[in-house]
């Protein structure tokens, strides 16, 4: 089958995205993918690579309006003409690119969705629907307001986009963690890929730039590449500039600026103010930049924010040596995975922390693998980071054939292409089954009737302190599972009360004594999954494998049946409902996995607030008890377990259960081992909505407990089943 694919972008203006969507329409395998490019209008003082677009034979669809600047008449009018195309064209994907793209792309895909007969807002759409982040606007760009503005659109808009593309760790990082636009699982880091062929062999340009100039071969020099915009920050370049002269007066040095835009005359005015009219040469747009890279000797960049500039991967391919910031993606480009992990290996600050590497360089800049690496804004030691390149042309020399040697291997077009291809495939055939097992399932809610007595539930997720942080690295992390198992164990029995202990099966396979003995005391056991990962990260036949794994391993350690589940962080959502077809297809008669409150990480908003059935495939259902929360005006307010429970006051605890009560709906209530151990270790450097309900009031569990079990009657989903009668 031929997947048809619309890719759409604000403009065809000079840069690192147009040849990104240039090539990738054109690259695409012909016989697998029929490709559009759908674009708008360059500006008046932007450079245009329509011509790589013919060069290609691309032939783009031109909408007339769409253009950088915010005017709600033209984006009105453009958002209509892109719904239109989407309804017409009916492609497989549509693939939006850029902020401007993306935010009227993909509103014209959803308004699709919603309009299309026999659909509804959370209904699948007819499409697969991808971004791709080049850069991003969330800081630098506009005044706070404007950005708070911006993102919680995207927020709004990754909520009904199937995949996120970044196109490198850092960014990946900032999108999910630091701005919250999405759960990392949705995301999937695609570098960006060029024709790199062009600047492998510049000795037929070498000398050409010079001539044009005048200057001889001994002289050094220093360029920078890219719009002259504000967000490219070319005022840092020319105080370092300035910096640099005062440094090294008596070294011959110029500095070369390539790029037009609405700076120029500022940036001209700059220049004289500090009396570099003699050394620094504006030379606008260049089409061919091979004379360029031939003759430079060192290539900047000082952007204050950045996706993966192309004119550093050009630079790095050219085996020229590098100085730039420390934003976007720039220190994946010149900093290697070790040395940031040498630098800094707490494991939530991955790359996102590369100034670690900087705090501790006395000389105030970096020397890493591939390039000189300087704090943004830091004009001093930027100048003097380009100082220690112009006295060593040998550290030149060998780092820019190191530069080279990576961006070839990692930003190669056909890597570009191979790399898109197979998200595709992927993403459709992942879609395609999940829509045809959430096709079979039927939501039957069903209330209890009045019953003399109301037993409540109380579930205990079996698993470590560490294992719901998210961490990279767990195997050097204290184990406190036998000890903080033993403690749940000892309040349950002084309490006279059994529980639903959904045990992690990693946990059953390392700790089989502590399962045997939940086990030997009267519990129910059920199963966590095994690996303690969210369920909307995995494909369904992985989700499957998971499963039957942790089932296999409890049932082994505690000699009884498992027939019930609770997907660790909550993870069937709105994404991952084809999971109650594997779930009944593997025995599990009743769930405990959806919350319905709306989280970062998990949630279904508008499920029942009551046990109700979930009717999937062959006649099979579960039950579903989902986590107890309590109506405040139009909000569900959670109240039963974990941080909640541990934050809240008790009255509010109460009163939401015995609100629950005299609906005669049982409440449930969840808790894990690891809240009942206020001694255990407190990491440092995790994200704040990560730690702190983690660690808040971890003090006060085990009285709030006591105090709950000796006022409410509490068991466990198997007896609480046994108990609910149905009208």
């Amino acid at each position: 089958m031929k997947l048809k694919v619309m890719r759409i972008i604000a403009r065809l203006n000079i840069g690192g995205p147009a040849i990104h969507t240039i090539l990738l329409t054109e690259g695409l395998d012909k016989d697998g993918f029929e490709s559009l490019l759908v674009t708008g209008e360059v500006g008046p003082k932007e450079g245009d690579m329509g011509y790589l677009a013919q060069e290609k034979g691309v032939k783009p669809i031109f909408i007339r309006g769409l253009q950088r600047e915010i005017s709600w008449a033209n984006d009105l009018n453009c958002l209509r003409e892109i719904y239109r195309l989407i309804k017409n064209e009916k492609p497989d994907i549509v693939h939006t690119h850029t902020a401007k793209a993306g935010v009227l792309g993909r509103l014209a895909a959803i308004l699709l969705t919603v309009f299309s007969p026999g659909m509804g807002l959370m209904e699948k759409k007819p499409f697969i629907l991808i971004h791709t982040f080049h850069g991003h606007i969330f800081h630098s760009y506009f005044g706070p307001m404007k950005t708070r503005l911006f993102l919680w659109l995207e927020r709004f808009l990754a909520r009904f986009t199937d995949k996120i593309i970044a196109i490198s760790e850092k960014q990946m990082y900032e999108l999910s963690e630091q701005f919250r636009v999405a759960s990392k699982e949705k995301f999937r880091i695609v570098p960006i890929g060029f024709d790199l062929s062009p600047f492998l062999n510049l000795g037929p340009f070498k000398g050409m730039l010079r001539k044009e100039l005048g200057l001889s071969e001994e002289c050094i020099l220093i360029g920078i590449v890219g719009r002259l915009v504000p967000i490219k920050n070319h005022r840092m370049f020319l105080e370092s500039a300035a910096m640099l002269k005062r440094l090294a007066s008596n070294l011959n040095i110029k500095f070369i600026i390539v790029g037009d835009g609405e700076l120029r005359q500022g940036l001209e005015a700059l220049r004289n103010k500090l009396r570099l009219n003699e050394d620094v040469i504006f030379l606008g747009w260049r089409k061919d930049l091979r004379p360029i890279y031939a003759d430079l000797d060192i290539v900047t960049i000082t952007s204050l924010n950045e996706g993966t500039p192309v004119a550093i991967v050009e630079a790095l391919a050219s085996g020229k040596a590098v100085v730039g910031v420390d934003v976007g993606g720039i220190p994946d480009l010149l900093v290697s995975r070790e040395e940031i992990k040498t630098a800094n290996p707490y494991p939530f600050e991955g790359r996102s922390k590369i100034r670690s590497l900087l705090y501790k360089m006395e000389k105030g800049y970096y020397i890493s693998e591939r390039g000189i690496i300087v704090k943004s804004g830091d004009s001093e030691n930027f100048a003097r980071g380009l100082l220690a390149f112009v006295k060593d042309a040998g550290l030149r020399k060998e780092i820019g054939l190191r530069g080279r040697s990576f961006v070839v291997e990692r930003y190669s077009r056909d890597r570009l292409v191979s790399d898109i291809e197979t998200l595709y495939e992927r993403a459709y055939s992942e879609i395609k089954d999940i829509r045809e097992v959430e096709s079979a399932v039927i939501v039957e809610p069903l209330k209890p009737e009045e019953t003399k007595e109301i037993i409540n539930c109380l579930t205990i997720d079996l698993e470590d302190w560490y294992q719901g942080l998210e961490l990279e690295k767990e195997k050097e992390l204290e184990r406190r599972i036998e000890k903080d198992a033993d403690k749940v164990l000892s309040v349950l029995d002084e309490c006279r009360t059994k529980a639903t202990f959904f045990v992690l099966g990693n946990v059953a396979e390392k700790f089989p004594e502590i399962v045997n003995e939940i086990a030997k005391r009267g519990h129910e056991l059920g199963s966590h999954g095994y690996l303690h990962r969210p369920i909307y990260s995995m494909k369904p036949e992985d989700f499957r494998r998971d499963l039957i794994n942790s089932i296999e391993v409890i049932e082994k350690a505690a000699g009884t049946r498992v027939s019930s589940f609770r997907a660790p962080f909550f993870s069937i959502t709105e994404d991952s409902l084809w999971a109650f077809s594997i779930l009944a297809q593997e025995g599990i008669k009743y769930d405990s996995s959806i919350f319905p409150i709306r989280y970062y990480r998990y949630g279904i908003e508008s499920s029942p607030l009551y046990p109700f059935y979930f009717h999937v495939q062959n006649g099979l259902r579960i039950v579903e008890f989902p986590i107890s929360t309590f109506k405040f005006y139009k909000y569900n307010l959670p109240f039963s377990g974990g941080g909640y429970f541990r934050l809240l006051p008790y009255w509010i605890i109460r009163r939401g259960l015995i609100k629950q009560n005299k609906l005669h709906r049982p409440a449930i209530f969840y808790l894990h081992p690891w809240e009942f151990d206020p001694g255990q270790p407190k990491l440092k450097n995790l994200p704040r909505r990560v730690r702190f309900p983690h660690y808040v009031n971890l003090d006060k569990t085990e009285g709030k407990v006591r105090r709950l079990l000796s006022e409410f009657k509490f068991a466990s989903l198997g007896n609480a089943v046994k108990n609910l009668k149905f009208k």
